[in-house]
């Protein structure tokens, strides 16, 4: 990321990634990116910096991870962040 820039960033805080999150990001894309202002996800975790990661970079990942499912039914994909740290 180029700190003289504009971003809209999205905040989480885990690296869960729900499957409907991830169905959703390319309106995310369309709704809330431009050339002037990309979407970028930041991952903030306890005593570290936050990990900026770009939308395909995402995709990428969560197509690298396999499905987990919680108690209530909601299917998510843990994502390996290390490649970012």
């Amino acid at each position: 990321m180029r700190p003289d820039s504009t971003y809209v960033v999205n905040v989480k805080g885990t690296a869960n990634f729900k499957k409907k999150e991830i169905d959703m990001l390319p309106l995310m894309m369309e709704w809330f990116s431009s050339r002037s202002a990309p979407l970028v996800y930041a991952f903030c975790f306890e005593n570290s910096d936050p990990m900026f990661v770009y939308p395909d970079q995402l995709i990428s990942l969560y197509r690298r991870s396999v499905d987990k499912q919680w108690s209530d039914g909601v299917i998510y994909r843990n994502l390996n962040l290390m490649e970012f740290a």
